[in-house]
């Protein structure tokens, strides 16, 4: 029997007394009787030591730290339990883990003045929510989180949903990114920019802010933002006088997108050859407009009359003159013939109110308009999506609030 054993007549049962020896069943080696040399199960020591199981043996009983220091279980060093040498860990009795900083994945220890992450009470976030739209981040790293950085509290803010600020903290904090990224703070500040630097740059934004890359694309402002934006620009005085872009560059003319080469007296002496096309729209719109039920001013085109103008100069291969006069009483005659023929063709108009009609070319633009986009605007009409644009006796509720009652 080894002589690490005896049995305590006090409570019956077989005990191991601590600094005893026993022998290994294995290697039969006498080696002392404690956990650094054997694994304990049930209270009791195994037989077989820890080299014989594959394992090392320890020194936790023997190596024994100073008080309020412990070691490092990867590089054996005595440190203090404090959070600028160990991380914290829940886990661990002390609250701290077992391998120190150095030998962890932060790899140094902590800088002197270091201060431990700490979590965020209800009381501070209901603050937070309260200050944060009226200061920019570093007025509230200053004034109130010194322990905190920018980009923290910007974090935080946008976990609680509160990521937007006032209009006077914008403007500040607008100012201040000015002044960081602007004179002699700015990277390029005194450096030359080569020529072929300036062309790339200048080919790379060449059309990103504009057609469908804008970001206004397919947008339309509200009648407050553009209210706002005129008398922003009015107390500039950006476009006041001599400085508007149409008295610098006037667009009359060739100089003008939609310039026909001056065809305005032939395109409305050919819409005034339309009497019988009107006469017929409006009796199947009983004269009446198609969506307001009341007055009509204009027969609109489903077919954008222009398209149809120059389908029937087109198939009779005739120059665009200003005048119907410069042509001859023949192709006088032939324009307006195949020119009702195209409205035959195509199919009668809608009555509208002239404050509609307006609005629809505004919404689809003067060319290429479709009997498809005038159903499209008539359920947007119907669906109260134009009620801010229209005066009260031209809005779809108004009419229907009239109906029902």
């Amino acid at each position: 029997m080894c002589r690490g054993k005896y049995y305590c007549a006090e409570r019956g049962n077989r005990k191991l007394v601590e600094n005893e020896f026993k022998v290994c069943k294995k290697c039969k080696r006498e080696l002392p009787s404690n956990t650094d040399y054997f694994f304990k199960r049930k209270g009791e020591l195994l037989n077989i030591c820890k080299e014989c199981k594959g394992h090392k043996f320890t020194n936790k009983l023997t190596h024994i730290p100073k008080d309020g220091y412990k070691f490092c279980v990867k590089c054996d060093r005595e440190l203090p339990v404090d959070i600028k040498y160990f991380p914290p860990d829940d886990l661990c009795k002390d609250g701290l883990r077992n391998v120190c900083r150095e030998c962890g994945k932060d790899g140094h220890f902590m800088e002197n003045g270091y201060i431990p992450k700490k979590w965020w009470t209800k009381e501070e976030e209901e603050f937070l929510i309260s200050v944060y739209p009226n200061y920019t981040c570093e007025e509230l790293v200053e004034k109130f989180y010194p322990d905190k950085t920018s980009k923290q509290l910007w974090d935080k803010a946008w976990v609680l949903g509160i990521s937007f600020k006032n209009d006077d903290a914008i403007q500040r904090a607008n100012k201040q990114r000015s002044i960081k990224t602007s004179g002699e703070n700015s990277y390029n500040y005194g450096k030359p920019m080569p020529e072929e630097t300036k062309r790339k740059l200048s080919i790379a934004k060449k059309g990103k802010f504009t057609g469908e890359d804008s970001w206004w694309y397919g947008k339309k402002q509200s009648l407050e933002h553009r209210q706002k934006l005129s008398i922003y620009r009015k107390e500039l005085g950006k476009w006041e006088g001599n400085k508007n872009p149409r008295h610098i560059n006037p667009l009359k003319g060739e100089l003008n997108g939609r310039w026909e080469g001056g065809i305005k007296e032939l395109y409305y002496d050919l819409r005034d050859h339309l009497q019988e096309w009107k006469k017929s729209s409006m009796q199947e719109c009983n004269y009446k407009c198609v969506l307001t039920g009341g007055e009509f001013d204009n027969v609109h085109h489903l077919y954008s009359f222009k398209n149809i103008m120059h389908e029937v100069f087109d198939e009779l291969s005739l120059p665009l003159y200003q005048t119907i006069g410069e042509y001859s009483e023949e192709e006088r005659d032939n324009i307006y013939k195949l020119l009702n023929d195209r409205h035959k063709y195509y199919g009668n108009g809608v009555c509208l109110c002239k404050s509609l009609h307006k609005l629809f070319h505004d919404t689809y633009n003067y060319f290429n308009n479709t009997p498809e986009q005038f159903k499209e605007f008539s359920n947007r009409y119907r669906n109260f999506e134009f009620d801010d644009l229209l005066d009260d006796k031209y809005k779809y509720n108004t009419i229907l609030l009239k109906e029902v009652g």
